[in-house]
């Protein structure tokens, strides 16, 4: 399962949204997409729950992280 508050990626929270107009359950959806099912619920009612985290691979390192990559500072 997702670990705390840090929000989910947008992936994640398009997945969720193409389940739910597909109808399938909230509970299995938040087993498929491994968060939790007030997760599920709150995006269901069209509450973001936090923040949608936008990965991407960093130019410099090839990282998945939210840019800019303070790793390789690009």
């Amino acid at each position: 399962m997702s670990s705390g508050r840090g929000g989910i990626r947008a992936e994640t929270f398009s997945l969720i949204q193409e389940l739910l107009h597909e109808g399938m359950a909230q509970r299995a959806i938040a087993k498929q997409a491994d968060v939790h099912r007030e997760t599920v619920r709150r995006i269901a009612r069209g509450q973001q729950a936090g923040e949608v985290l936008d990965y991407r691979r960093c130019p410099g390192c090839g990282g998945l992280v939210l840019l800019p990559c303070l790793a390789c500072e690009v």
